[in-house]
C-alpha cells in the first residue's frame, strides 16, 4: 500500500505534472483575492448548512468539493509567498555583497 500519495490523488482528483520554472512564475504572479471573501463565507456556511441537515443532493461529493477547494487555496497562498520569499533570498544576498 502507497502512503505518500499526492494529495489530489488522495481526494478523488486528477493531478497533473508542471515544470518547475513555469510554476515560479505562476506562484510569482498569483495575487490572493480577498474581495468578497465576507460572501463567500456566507456560502460556504450555507452549504455546509445544508449538507448538514441532510438537504443537499449527493451530500458526500458536495463536502469533498468544499474541503478539497479551501484546502488547495490555502495552499496556494502558502506557495506563493514561499516563492516570493525564496525569490526575493538572492537579491537581499547580492545586496550585502556589493557593499
Amino acid at each position: 500500500m502507497n502512503t505518500n500519495q499526492p494529495i489530489l490523488s488522495c481526494a478523488g482528483r486528477q493531478a497533473v505534472s508542471i515544470d518547475s520554472a513555469l510554476l515560479q512564475e505562476l506562484l510569482l504572479s498569483f495575487t490572493p483575492n480577498t474581495i468578497g471573501i465576507k460572501r463567500k463565507a456566507i456560502y460556504i456556511s450555507n452549504l455546509l448548512m445544508s449538507i448538514a441537515d441532510g438537504h443537499h443532493p449527493n451530500a458526500l461529493e458536495a463536502y469533498k468539493d468544499i474541503i478539497t477547494t479551501e484546502f488547495l487555496s490555502v495552499q496556494l497562498m502558502e506557495a506563493c509567498n514561499l516563492a516570493r520569499q525564496a525569490s526575493a533570498e538572492p537579491v537581499a544576498d547580492s545586496d550585502v555583497e556589493r557593499f
